[in-house]
């Protein structure tokens, strides 16, 4: 199953989640995040919806349906701030996304330098295909290449060298964004994008200065899934 399609069953009904779909939670830390906040949704609109209206009292024709009407109005109210809350709350995970990558670049400072060292195309080709990814085009420059643990999955992590700087690439199989993202953390620019527009998985991109990381959004352009996948 892919997150998409993940995503699409548990926004639908997020209480009633059939084998399939709960397997596929069970070994997804981004899809599992985003069942709880579909729950979460579903009990925050249902308090909203819960508000009592009080019946209208025959004692007082002309006031009971003001009551019934700020009530209404309340209860509007709420269920307006739950959705527009949880919009705000559904971008905190793309904020956390680069936040954690960036976390983990200053985690391996040693590896984020200039240097004229290259990483041979093979050993280059077999990290990327444990991901289930490959690269369509051109010699890159890659001076670092190796596997590393983001949030709970392995991640090919890639230091290119650019005329701007070096540049950290992760490939994020497991964490999708819905479109290209810019960010600034720590002192450091990035971009996170799909691997295909659309389409499941990311590629993380952070860099000391924006030319470097479109000098090396080269790159991400050249990764796409293996027909394994």
């Amino acid at each position: 199953m892919q997150c998409s399609e993940f995503q699409q069953a548990a926004g639908a009904d997020p209480q009633h989640l059939n084998a399939e779909v709960q397997a596929h939670r069970a070994q997804c830390h981004a899809c599992a995040a985003y069942a709880q906040q579909m729950l979460q949704l579903d009990a925050l609109l249902k308090r909203a919806m819960e508000i009592p209206v009080p019946e209208q009292s025959t004692a007082l024709p002309v006031a009971a349906p003001r009551t019934a009407g700020r009530w209404l109005a309340l209860a509007a109210s709420v269920l307006v701030a739950v959705v527009v809350g949880f919009g705000a709350w559904l971008a905190a995970p793309r904020e956390s996304l680069a936040a954690d990558v960036v976390a983990h670049v200053l985690d391996e400072p040693e590896i984020m330098v200039s240097t004229d060292a290259r990483v041979d195309a093979e050993k280059l080709a077999k990290a990327l295909r444990r991901a289930g990814v490959r690269l369509t085009s051109g010699e890159q420059k890659v001076s670092v290449v190796r596997t590393c643990l983001f949030r709970g999955h392995a991640a090919p992590h890639l230091i290119v060298q650019t005329d701007a700087g070096p540049v950290t690439v992760l490939v994020l199989a497991n964490e999708n964004v819905r479109k290209a993202e810019s960010f600034d953390e720590q002192g450091y620019h990035g971009l996170i994008t799909p691997i295909v527009p659309g389409g499941p998985g990311s590629i993380a991109i952070v860099a000391g200065s924006d030319a470097a990381i479109r000098e090396a959004g080269a790159v991400a352009s050249a990764v796409e899934w293996t027909a394994e996948r």
